[in-house]
């Protein structure tokens, strides 16, 4: 099979996030709520057309990539999210880059060290 070209391939971002909770969210509890939200908000079809996975989660600091038309959906459907199993929860982006290592380097390193 033959490779798409880069023009012809789809372009993602990365979204950057953090989860503010009393404690530290397990990323399966997180995916859940995540896309349980997503889907009521936007309904199954918009929601397979943002193809979101997340890419890398850890004591509440996470990556969500998704194609670059619908970042703003994500962020929206990242604050819609208030509670996570019995805990209240706020998620708030951090930043958006297209390369994660720009995106760790530029925004999740200084959330690390604040907190």
């Amino acid at each position: 099979m033959k490779r798409l070209k880069a023009s012809e391939r789809k372009k993602k971002r990365y979204i950057g996030f953090f989860i503010h909770s009393e404690g530290e969210v397990d990323s399966k509890e997180f995916l859940r709520e995540f896309f349980k939200v997503m889907r009521d908000f936007f309904g199954e079809n918009l929601c397979s057309e943002m193809n979101p996975v997340l890419i890398y989660f850890k004591r509440n600091i996470g990556i969500i990539r998704c194609e670059h038309r619908y970042v703003d959906y994500i962020k929206v459907g990242l604050l819609l999210i208030n509670k996570i199993g019995d805990r209240r929860v706020l998620c708030s982006t951090v930043g958006v880059s297209g390369t994660i290592k720009s995106l760790k380097s530029k925004y999740l390193n200084k959330i690390k060290f604040a907190h």
